[in-house]
Parts: structure tokens; C-alpha cells; sequence
């Protein structure tokens, strides 16, 4: 399973390459009952050079600003329709 927050690399024409950078994480457990049973949460936080986390998160705003103006696009298509 591929991890959330491993932003594949790009090459310079925008193709995917497939080497990508191992991360470190720092782990956090909490432990609660529930049900008669106790379960147990792990809570990974990849930790990152603050220029790695401002290159993620320019990526994340971007794609997340392409599927806004996609789903814009439609509403407006409907819309008139």
C-alpha cells in the first residue's frame, strides 16, 4: 500500500520516475476501550525537511485546486442545462 502523503517524483516532462525518497515517521499510539475490547490506534507523522513539507503541500494545493475547477465546470454545465 502506497502511503498518503509520498507524493510521487516527477522528471522533467512531468513523467513520473521510480525511485522516491524513503521517509522517516514518528509513530503515535493511543490505546481505548471499546466494546468490552481494546483497540489500538498507530498514528504515523512523516517527518519532513520544511522545504520537502512546503513542496508537498504546493502539490496537494495544486491538485486539489484542479478537481475544484473541474467540478466548477460541471456545476456550470448543469447549471445551464
Amino acid at each position: 500500500m502506497r502511503c498518503p502523503f509520498c507524493l510521487p517524483r516527477r522528471n522533467f516532462v512531468g513523467e513520473e520516475s521510480k525511485m522516491q525518497v524513503p521517509v522517516k515517521y514518528h509513530s503515535e499510539v493511543s490505546t481505548v476501550p471499546f466494546g468490552g475490547k481494546t483497540i489500538t490506534f498507530e498514528s504515523l507523522t512523516p517527518i519532513l525537511s520544511t522545504k520537502e513539507r512546503e513542496r508537498r503541500k504546493k502539490e496537494v494545493e495544486r491538485q486539489l485546486f484542479n478537481v475544484l475547477i473541474k467540478y466548477h465546470k460541471n456545476d456550470n454545465i448543469v447549471a445551464r442545462g
